[in-house]
């Protein structure tokens, strides 16, 4: 699904009630039913989660509903657009409208929005870095969204959105003539670099990217993808570790964006990718897609995802998308093993995947 690329003059603003352009949400994504391990948000019932800390989302598409309950069936109070950022009291089971997904935000003072239509952020802006090794250092969006444009300066053109949860590699910081620090960002795809406001960049700690089990023979790890149930199960032997809902390739009528059945192996990682492809009709610009392990040789792989909230249907090109926190998970978990200074690592000897029916 293609990135949209919003008006010139769609910036960042602040104090609208209810809608807020900086956040701090909560992430059901990926977990929706299963587990639902939700930073921020507190367990008060059985179908019942409530923030801890300012929650926020970032509406994912124009004319998003806010209705009255948890319900498709209640009365329609509300309509937002694409990259309004709301305040998020809670999340709740509501009714059947999509059987995969029953999960709802609760809006303050206004009403529910489905899960499906947000992207979980939050607003933690970041002391910017004032000088940068040469070789560049990974970091991650902690804001709802930043504009990165051609120069360190507001008024020159501007080429990108970044949005929470994505990453990318900064390869320099430099301060512009009103004293603001602008982080310089290396596109591993279009070869052209760009620059942020660096308070919008966290650095990724490399504590962060240990591996997961280290102990664990390589061979006795082995992922499983269910396209029919639409979930990832991660196995040490026999016993399972992990589970996340996930969506992959829609499988169109002319046989394309299908995810493939098999037996594979991961054995290529990138931190972060620029993904791009194809026309705006069937194509995709994605700056920063976060922790991307790949088990075939022409590009699918699981990778986190901020374009949309559908895990448990089927709707990529043909990759595996996972929540990232989900997706991080699975790139520590699995073999190659990536030095935290490493943009891209090959090697034999992955962990099996086996994708089924």
């Amino acid at each position: 699904m293609s990135a949209r690329t919003p008006p010139p003059d769609d910036r960042i603003s602040s104090g609208r009630a209810p809608r807020i352009s900086r956040r701090d949400f909560l992430r059901v994504g990926g977990a929706s039913l299963m587990g639902l391990a939700l930073p921020g948000l507190r367990q008060v019932g059985p179908y019942r989660w409530e923030a801890t800390e300012g929650q926020f989302g970032r509406v994912l598409v124009d004319g998003a509903q806010v209705r009255v309950s948890p319900s498709a069936e209640s009365a329609q109070v509300d309509v937002l657009a694409f990259d309004d950022v709301v305040r998020v009291t809670r999340a709740v089971v509501g009714d059947e409208w999509l059987g995969y997904n029953r999960v709802w935000y609760e809006i303050p003072d206004l009403g529910y929005i489905h899960s499906a239509w947000v992207q979980p952020v939050r607003d933690q802006p970041q002391t910017p870095m004032r000088s940068v090794s040469p070789r560049g250092v990974l970091t991650e969006i902690s804001v709802p969204f930043v504009d990165a444009f051609s120069e360190p300066d507001d008024d020159s053109d501007r080429l990108y959105r970044l949005y929470f949860e994505t990453t990318h590699w900064v390869a320099g910081a430099e301060k512009d003539t009103a004293g603001r620090w602008w982080h310089r960002v290396h596109d591993d795809r279009v070869g052209v670099d760009y620059f942020a406001p660096g308070s919008a960049f966290r650095l990724v700690q490399p504590s962060e990217l240990t591996p997961i089990s280290p102990t664990v023979p390589p061979v006795d790890k082995h992922i499983e993808v269910s396209l029919s149930g639409q979930l990832i199960k991660c196995f040490e032997g026999r016993r399972q570790v992990f589970t996340a809902k996930v969506s992959t390739g829609m499988a169109l009528a002319d046989g394309s964006f299908f995810t493939p059945e098999g037996e594979f192996d991961t054995f290529r990682k990138r931190a972060s990718r620029h993904m791009l492809a194809g026309n705006r009709l069937n194509g995709y610009d994605l700056p920063g897609v976060p922790w991307v392990t790949y088990f075939t040789t022409d590009g699918l792989a699981f990778h986190g995802t901020y374009w949309h909230n559908e895990f448990g249907a089927a709707r990529s090109h043909g990759c595996v998308n996972l929540a990232s926190a989900s997706a991080k998970w699975v790139y520590r978990w699995t073999m190659p093993v990536v030095p935290p200074d490493k943009i891209d690592m090959w090697a034999d000897g992955g962990t099996k995947v086996v994708i089924s029916r």
